[in-house]
């Protein structure tokens, strides 16, 4: 800090102003990975908390309604389709997973991998058993469907 005596003005000077600068951005350039990994992570759990409260919403609306859900997961397609089943095919809502992969398996038969998993949940809140697994950056999220129960484990690896 320097003190100009001529017109007496406190200021900093330029190379200060630059080391202080120099520094600010060393700090920030380590903290940047950790934040960005952080808004990932964030953007997938939130991801599998909304998948999560879809079907537990068509398992309501079943019941209340009396009428069969389904909700289909895609991996081709990459998204998620729900609806009444009383509804046509097209009419089904969608919610697109960007940049999320995720692998489905039926909890009754061998625990196979595929392509398209189908959750159709009857008028009484009966749920097709399955486990759909949320993949991301070192974690994984899982969403297990129970018959009447409907679980999300959330695990970490790596």
């Amino acid at each position: 800090m320097s003190w100009n005596k001529k017109d007496n003005i406190l200021g900093f000077t330029l190379i200060e102003v630059v080391i202080v600068l120099f520094i600010i951005s060393v700090f920030v350039s380590f903290g940047m990975p950790k934040f960005m990994d952080m808004l990932f992570e964030s953007d997938i759990s939130q991801t599998v908390r909304k998948i999560a409260m879809i079907v537990k919403q068509e398992r309501l609306n079943s019941i209340t309604e009396k009428q069969e859900s389904v909700v289909i997961f895609d991996k081709k397609a990459n998204v998620v389709k729900y609806s009444n089943i009383s509804n046509k095919q097209d009419k089904l809502k969608i919610m697109k997973l960007d940049n999320i992969k995720f692998t489905c398996s039926s909890l009754e038969e061998s625990d196979k991998d595929s392509d398209i998993c189908k959750i159709n949940i009857s008028q009484n809140g009966l749920a097709t058993p399955c486990r759909i697994t949320f993949f991301g950056k070192g974690k994984s999220y899982t969403i297990t469907i129970k018959p009447f129960i409907i679980n999300m484990d959330i695990t970490e690896s790596g």
